[in-house]
């Protein structure tokens, strides 16, 4: 992923954090519990998803929250009288101030329109810097996508061009095959007719031979039976 914080990207500590965990302190409970209750002040969170998300459903948590609740608005009251007392003693400082000097009283208001403008301006810059954050991650979200896209269509298309590669390999394998096949049954009609030639030279050479051999013993036969009529014919006739 890419301007990951922490990993290709420094990390920078924010000067104003909205919630501060000290892991070292405290227990996992305690951290949890920070983060959820600033979630639900910010408005990210109900009261109700906040109760079930620290103390989960069911009779026991909701005695774990009533409890915690109470704990809750005791610690709000502190905070409230401690931020009256505050607000009491600097309203007190700002009177002793313009007893003391209509000077000083204009500095002090200056002063808090400065602070005033710094904390507008630091609010503002927090909320920028959470929008490009978010920002950020909807675009790092998009090329995850993108990224995803490109693998799923890149995988598509090599199977495709295996699957044409193994139909060329097994047309070409087939065509191969029915070669041959024709190629021996061409050989085996050749070798049957020439055996079958030579089979019937054969068989003509002997029947040729036999008529030969036959057509001599019957001249021979012809010849002796001659020589005998003639010899007979030449012979002379014994006395009486």
């Amino acid at each position: 992923i890419p301007n990951f914080v922490g990993i290709t990207d420094p990390y920078e500590p924010p000067p104003s954090p909205e919630v501060t965990v000290n892991s070292e302190i405290e227990t996992v409970q305690e951290s949890a519990a920070k983060v959820i209750q600033t979630l639900e002040k910010m408005g990210y969170l109900t009261a109700a998803e906040a109760q079930v998300a620290l103390f989960g459903r069911g009779k026991e948590a909701a005695k774990l929250a009533r409890k915690a609740a109470t704990e809750a608005r005791k610690a709000a009251k502190k905070a409230k009288e401690k931020q009256e007392k505050k607000a009491g003693e600097r309203a007190r400082a700002l009177a002793q101030a313009e007893k003391e000097a209509p000077k000083a009283r204009r500095e002090a208001a200056r002063r808090e329109a400065r602070a005033k403008a710094q904390r507008k301006k630091e609010a503002e810059r927090r909320k920028k810097e959470r929008m490009a954050e978010r920002k950020r991650q909807r675009a790092a979200r998009k090329e995850a996508r993108r990224a995803e896209r490109e693998a799923r269509r890149r995988e598509a298309a090599d199977a495709k061009a295996a699957a044409k590669k193994a139909a060329a390999k097994k047309a070409v394998s087939k065509k191969s095959t029915a070669k041959k096949s024709a190629a021996k049954k061409s050989a085996a009609k050749k070798s049957t007719a020439k055996k079958s030639a030579a089979k019937k030279s054969t068989a003509k050479k002997s029947t040729a031979k036999k008529t030969t051999k036959r057509a001599t013993k019957k001249t021979a036969k012809k010849a002796a039976t001659k020589k005998k009529t003639r010899k007979k014919a030449t012979r002379k006739p014994k006395k009486k």
